[in-house]
């Protein structure tokens, strides 16, 4: 008799400590209404966040998982703030403001032991960095001999402020809607230039060019495309601004600037080939 009650009580036991795995999850921090697991989804679990100083209302972390009874610590002072936030829609939540740039981390843990940790890193702005790995000439619609073709792309890269090798860092306006509401820029004209030239750009465009950067700096004024205009059906870098791929070719037409004058109806276009470096 006393081994079958040892028996039973084993047996309970193990069908306790299932359904006690059943119901617990670890924690798992998320961003939004809910969390979402479903495999094939967008999930929005949070391991890690971009901060900026220019978005001074953070960031609001829901916690899932453990018993409950959960203590937030660490994080640097002089990086970034967190602490626990109204719970909303039956999820506790914590609200990570920006200090100043830099990296940190939070702790999420509970009674039992479970854990969770939230990477931190706080920037200026959000900004694109971008160097220019070559640029090169193309003309449309028209013909040159030879020699006065060279002595036509001497002069224009005679003119050129911004030489390969050089940056161009753009400072997005608004992190929510980042490099499309434009914003400040700051020009390195080769790759040795410490000191740039500061300036603004914003974005335009149309039907025929597509999606257009126009920088200004300098007094000058750059309309840049990533559209090919030789090949008016295909796109010659990515949809979006930001590039995705680690070259993106972008072009600008110059044909005001040639000397002499094209033949009627001929255009001569420059083409940067620029690299993402952040």
């Amino acid at each position: 008799m006393k081994r079958t009650f040892t028996l039973f009580t084993l047996l309970l036991l193990l069908f306790a400590g299932s359904s006690c795995e059943d119901d617990y999850r670890s924690i798992t921090l998320f961003t939004g209404a809910e969390p979402i697991f479903e495999a094939g989804t967008c999930t929005n679990m949070a391991a890690s966040s971009t901060l900026y100083m220019t978005g001074a209302e953070g960031i609001t972390v829901g916690i899932d998982g453990g018993d409950g009874d959960y203590k937030l610590t660490g994080g640097s002072p002089s990086v970034a703030t967190a602490r626990f936030a109204d719970s909303e829609d039956g999820y506790r939540r914590f609200r990570v403001l920006p200090v100043g740039p830099g990296e940190t981390n939070f702790l999420v843990e509970d009674g039992s032991g479970s854990s969770a940790m939230l990477h931190v890193r706080v920037e200026e702005c959000y900004k694109l960095v971008v160097q220019v790995n070559r640029f090169a000439f193309r003309l449309k619609d028209c013909e040159l001999p030879q020699e006065d073709w060279e002595a036509l792309q001497a002069s224009l890269s005679g003119s050129l402020t911004v030489k390969a090798g050089g940056r161009y860092e753009l400072r997005a306006a608004n992190e929510d809607n980042p490099l499309y509401d434009g914003g400040t820029l700051l020009v390195y004209p080769s790759g040795d230039c410490d000191a740039p030239l500061e300036g603004s750009y914003e974005t335009t465009g149309s039907a025929e060019t597509g999606t257009c950067l126009r920088f200004l700096y300098g007094g000058e004024t750059h309309v840049f495309q990533a559209r090919s205009p030789l090949e008016p059906r295909s796109v010659a870098g990515t949809k979006d601004i930001a590039p995705h791929h680690p070259n993106l070719v972008m072009w600008e037409e110059m044909t005001e600037a040639a000397v002499p004058p094209l033949p009627e109806g001929g255009k001569v276009y420059r083409l940067e080939e620029w690299t993402q470096l952040q």
